[in-house]
């Protein structure tokens, strides 16, 4: 087999904003039971949302149904984020993504995700 050292392949390069949004989608969803959550991701050309997130309820026989309860969630990460003179933190969001979640026939909720740290921080519209 032969060996190759990669530096005189043209390959693709990485986009750390792509490693980003694998770290958050990797972040997010352990976030919610499976047995009581259904995340679906949004992956056919997104306009902001990445996933639709069902509740499950158990009935009183044991037996667990889809609701279609659902919301929607937009996924934000960042590599560093200064904090406000009051300890809160501010990220740009676009009008027309506010827009687009506020469409959202159930309720929506934008989540940010600040890279090697644990607190979510979010906002429901």
């Amino acid at each position: 087999m032969k060996q190759h050292n990669f530096d005189d392949i043209n390959l693709p390069k990485v986009n750390p904003n792509e490693d980003l949004e694998t770290i958050s989608n990797n972040f997010f969803r352990p976030l919610f039971d499976v047995r009581k959550f259904e995340i679906r991701s949004e992956t056919l050309r997104d306009k902001g949302i990445d996933f639709h997130i069902e509740l499950k309820k158990e009935q009183s026989s044991g037996d667990w149904v889809y609701t279609n309860f659902r919301f929607a969630v937009q996924l934000k990460a960042t590599e560093s984020i200064e904090a406000n003179a009051d300890g809160s933190f501010s990220i740009q969001i676009y009008s027309s993504n506010i827009n687009y979640l506020l469409n959202f026939v159930a309720t929506s909720w934008h989540s940010s995700i600040l890279k090697n740290e644990r607190p979510v921080f979010y906002r429901a519209y």
